[in-house]
């Protein structure tokens, strides 16, 4: 039984039972131990927000609460809440959702297990959908007409520093900023912006780069104050060409996050999502662009993974560009739990 401490001065205790899934998403298909953990946690009933934020302090990497939805005249009937080991509540994380949205359509019948529809927590007015494989070892994310932005990061010299000095690499490992190459030194966004960053040769990318010392208080400050002069940056995607073929872009990619609570992240959903927005948006070869996008990560830290961009489409709207697309990725169940919550709720 977890307690989670009264919050008000007068309360009852009422304990909640909670499913706890263990789960890695976007997984590579060759390789175990891939993906990016997930805790999930699905209560039978709602649970308060700082029981929400005791459960996710609990785990080492993100977690998401999936909740029913109090109103019944919605045709999305499931919440999602998603949260960093620190206990910060974040809009998005595409990993998560789609590891939540697994866990939650397994407990339904199997006529209702195809697809999960959802709203995030932090943007209720968002409603987005999950698809499931009939083994339920595979999602894809629809994000429809989403807002994308990317913007050239406004200091150079300060992106170049943080690159330098905490990150180990040299101007000469760099790719050029320049029409005809992939972008570069651009802040870009579809959730929370990413800085990306192009790495001209794969081997500098998996061996050269280091990784940022973030296990004190002080290394941890000092790289989140990097990050944030950086325009309020999220976290720096590093990104080498692998290949491509007639139907799909393939790229390697090193995600280094400003405040997660972890040095590296094995796989980072919206980042891809973002890069290849930008890559689409600064397309300068013949014919059309690639709408499909394989993104290998974690690959430097053994939890070898694979995000793919799929039907990706960017369109304008009264000026404002607006992505669609698909991520998808292999979902993995580690392990299933019920646990009691304790928790003070108000007399």
């Amino acid at each position: 039984i977890i307690h989670i401490p009264p919050h008000p001065t007068i309360s009852m205790s009422r304990r909640v039972a909670v499913e706890k899934v263990v789960a890695r998403v976007f997984g590579h298909p060759s390789h175990a131990n891939g993906g990016n953990p997930v805790t999930i946690f699905l209560p039978q009933s709602p649970l308060l927000q700082n029981t929400h934020e005791a459960l996710a302090k609990e785990c080492s990497w993100e977690s998401v609460m999936v909740e029913p939805l109090a109103t019944s005249e919605s045709k999305v009937n499931q919440k999602m809440a998603f949260f960093m080991p620190s206990g910060l509540e974040v809009s998005f994380c595409a990993h998560a959702a789609m590891g939540g949205a697994v866990a939650a359509a397994a407990m339904q019948s199997e006529d209702n297990r195809a697809s999960l529809s959802f709203a995030p927590n932090l943007l209720p007015e968002e409603v987005h959908t999950v698809g499931i494989s009939p083994s339920g070892s595979e999602a894809c994310l629809e994000m429809k007409h989403v807002e994308f932005e990317n913007s050239p990061v406004s200091h150079s010299p300060s992106l170049q520093r943080l690159l330098r000095g905490h990150l180990g690499i040299s101007g000469a490992m760099l790719g050029k900023n320049h029409p005809a190459l992939p972008p570069t030194f651009c802040n870009a966004s579809v959730v929370r912006p990413k800085t990306m960053v192009h790495v001209n040769d794969i081997d500098d990318l998996r061996n050269k780069v280091q990784v940022p010392r973030v296990n004190n208080s002080t290394g941890r400050n000092t790289f989140e104050s990097a990050c944030g002069s950086i325009d309020d940056s999220t976290g720096i995607y590093l990104y080498s060409h692998l290949q491509d073929d007639e139907t799909t872009s393939s790229w390697e990619c090193r995600q280094f996050p400003r405040a997660s609570g972890y040095p590296e992240d094995p796989a980072t959903g919206i980042a891809a999502a973002a890069l290849a927005a930008s890559m689409v948006q600064t397309y300068s070869g013949g014919g059309i662009p690639p709408s499909n996008f394989n993104f290998y990560q974690g690959m430097s830290m053994d939890r070898p993974s694979l995000i793919q961009v799929v039907d990706l489409l960017l369109q304008k709207k009264e000026g404002t560009a607006l992505v669609s697309l698909g991520l998808k990725g292999k979902v993995e169940i580690d392990e299933r739990s019920t646990i009691e919550v304790e928790q003070e709720e108000a007399a």
